[in-house]
C-alpha cells in the first residue's frame, strides 16, 4: 500500500505503536491531523521499521481524480486483507478488515449493554457506512456523497446549517 500511496502529489501517512510517521510534515492537511490525531507527525522516507507494527497507512492527496485512480487500485490490492475507504475526499484509509466504524460502534454498544437497534450515528463520510450497517438509526449529513446519503435511514442538513443539531432535534430526540 505504500507503494502504490508512493506517487506524485501523493503524502503518506502511517500510523504505528502510537506513532505518525509522514513522507512530508509541510502538508496542508497535517496540521488538522494534529488536531484530531494528538499526535505530532514524524517526518520519514522510510517507513519499513514500522511494518510489522501497522494501525492505519493514509493516502493524502487534495487531487480528485488521483485519489479515485489510488482508491481503486488499492481496493484491488487489499483484496479483503484491509478495508480501503476515504474518511474525507483527501484522505484514503487503509486498515485492518475490522479497524472500522462499524465494529467500532458495535464494541461500544456491547460495552455499555445498548442494544444495537437503539444507537444512533451520524456521519458524512463513506468511512461511516460501515456504522450506518450496524446503528438502529443512520443519519447522514447533508454535504454527504449521494452514496453515503443512500446508506442511512435519514438525511439531516449540511455542517454550514447545523446537520447535527438538526439530526439530534428531527430524527434522535423524538425517539427518546
Amino acid at each position: 500500500m505504500l507503494d502504490l500511496y508512493a506517487q506524485p502529489g501523493v503524502t503518506r501517512w502511517l500510523f504505528a505503536s502510537g506513532r505518525w510517521l509522514t513522507s512530508d510534515p509541510a502538508n496542508p492537511h497535517t496540521p488538522r491531523e494534529i488536531i484530531s490525531s494528538g499526535l505530532q507527525p514524524q517526518a520519514s522516507d522510510d517507513f519499513a521499521p514500522w511494518l510489522d507494527k501497522v494501525d492505519k497507512v493514509v493516502a493524502v492527496c487534495d487531487d480528485d481524480p488521483v485519489m479515485d485512480r489510488i482508491e481503486v487500485q488499492a481496493r484491488d490490492l487489499a483484496g479483503v486483507a484491509a478495508n480501503v475507504v476515504r474518511s474525507q475526499e483527501y484522505y484514503l484509509d487503509a486498515t485492518a478488515p475490522s479497524a472500522n466504524k462499524g465494529d467500532g460502534v458495535t464494541a461500544l454498544a456491547n460495552l455499555f449493554g445498548v442494544p444495537l437497534e437503539q444507537v444512533a450515528v451520524i456521519g458524512d463520510q463513506a468511512n461511516d457506512i460501515a456504522m450506518f450497517r450496524v446503528a438502529g438509526m443512520a443519519i447522514a449529513m447533508g454535504q454527504a456523497k449521494p452514496e453515503v446519503q443512500a446508506a442511512a435511514h435519514r438525511i439531516a442538513a449540511s455542517n454550514e446549517n447545523a446537520g447535527v443539531a438538526d439530526a439530534i432535534a428531527r430524527f434522535v430526540v423524538p425517539t427518546l
